[in-house]
């Protein structure tokens, strides 16, 4: 078995995906690159005027890496017009992406039973850094590496820290995506 590489036409298995992102910082935005780089057409979508925080952190390099092969949209997703274009996106997409904290979807109208029923057919994914007690925290991939108590074993002798949380976080997403695209 060959290895995908990045304009490779031929092993995109995902290309019949349309995939609304609305997720922020790591974990998500890294599981929808992965899902861009196998062919699924990706709408980043940005909440307005400041986007995804990760466009202001200085690193303009790790934006654009994580969201290379995306398309994007900005929309104030405090209005109801902002809103509305969301829905409208929604009817015609396969996968819907989010990453904020529970209960902050439902709140705009696009909690997963909103969604549905625009779209039945849509496979909804959140990814949740905590539930129970703390689901009203906010969880990215520091608080996840430090909540685990990962973040003692990165930093025992190991010349490059690397986050389980994130690389694990992204590939079960990428796992539940690629199920939806085999059906």
């Amino acid at each position: 078995m060959g290895t995908a590489t990045w304009n490779d036409e031929q092993d995109k298995p995902l290309q019949h995906l349309r995939i609304l992102d609305l997720t922020i910082m790591l974990p998500g935005p890294y599981l929808t690159r992965i899902l861009a780089q196998y062919g699924a057409e990706v709408i980043k979508v940005e909440s307005t005027p400041e986007g995804d925080p990760v466009r202001t952190m200085g690193d303009t390099a790790l934006s654009d890496w994580l969201n290379q092969g995306k398309r994007s949209v900005g929309v104030n997703l405090k209005s109801e017009a902002g809103v509305e274009l969301v829905r409208q996106l929604v009817a015609e997409a396969d996968v819907f992406i989010e990453n904020f904290r529970e209960g902050v979807m439902d709140a705009m109208g696009l909690g997963y039973q909103q969604l549905s029923e625009l779209n039945p057919e849509l496979l909804y994914v959140s990814l949740r850094g905590f539930h129970g007690k703390n689901a009203p925290k906010a969880g990215h991939d520091l608080n996840f590496v430090a909540t685990s108590g990962g973040d003692a074993w990165l930093v025992r002798d190991v010349p490059e820290p690397t986050s389980l949380a994130l690389v694990g976080l992204s590939l079960l997403g990428v796992a539940g995506v690629s199920r939806r695209a085999a059906k």
